[in-house]
């Protein structure tokens, strides 16, 4: 009887909605850094495409960065994994391209001090926060630089934001920029609609579980009904 033969593996990793929105965004012929990079399939799959003159991928768990190693070796890829933790393992210059995606709003605020991104040399930021995303705007637009892109990515029925900044003059940030972007607030297509819904539906559910009469967040409801009215009105519909 024939040995069982493994079949090959694929020539590179499947990335998932979030990642592929972050791949369409990276500069061709940039210097990549990917912080808190797990597996490292993003910048495995930049190096494998070509699309990068250098990658570099990071993270401060032990068992992520072998998992990471392991990945790059299977793949033949051209990319350094390094452990350690947020922008300390990076020395001025090496990237000109910073992904954060798959962490929180405050901790990638945490990683991104202003005095640290001037250190590297003021490098482009891809990110993509699972939570807190009106903190990390009101950092990125009070204390980085503006936010140059945005666009809403669904992976597993939930929005996620990715936002793609410049490290520069800060243009500060109103309560609209920071509950509904600086950029995404401007249009009225079906996907942003869908998208302010989806907020709107979980604040009033958390704000039902807080039973607070005086809660600050419902004037965040009142900016996202007001939102929805504008959305309906836009499409000549008063249903949001």
């Amino acid at each position: 009887m024939d040995a069982m033969v493994a079949p090959p593996p694929p020539d590179r990793p499947r990335l998932g909605p979030r990642l592929r929105a972050v791949f369409a965004r990276i500069p061709i012929e940039c210097r990549l850094a990917d912080i808190g990079c797990d597996h490292a399939h993003l910048p495995i799959c930049a190096a494998l495409a070509g699309r990068v003159r250098r990658a570099i991928g990071t993270d401060r768990s032990a068992a992520a960065v072998e998992r990471a190693r392991r990945n790059v070796r299977r793949f033949e890829a051209d990319v350094e994994i390094r452990h350690g933790e947020g922008l300390e393992v990076l020395a001025p210059g090496e990237a000109n391209v910073l992904v954060l995606a798959g962490m929180g709003g405050e901790r990638i605020r945490r990683i991104l001090s202003p005095e640290r991104l001037a250190r590297l040399g003021s490098p482009e930021l891809l990110l993509v926060p699972h939570r807190n995303v009106p903190a990390l705007r009101g950092h990125l637009l009070r204390r980085v630089g503006p936010i140059v892109h945005e666009d809403i990515v669904w992976e597993r029925g939930r929005p996620y934001v990715l936002l793609h900044a410049h490290v520069g003059t800060p243009p500060g940030a109103t309560i609209d920029d920071l509950f509904l972007g600086p950029s995404l607030r401007h249009r009225d297509d079906d996907a942003y609609a869908r998208y302010v819904r989806r907020l709107r539906a979980d604040l009033a559910g958390a704000l039902a579980r807080a039973r607070r009469g005086d809660d600050p967040r419902r004037d965040v409801l009142d900016i996202l009904d007001r939102e929805l009215e504008r959305l309906g009105s836009a499409k000549g519909d008063d249903t949001p």
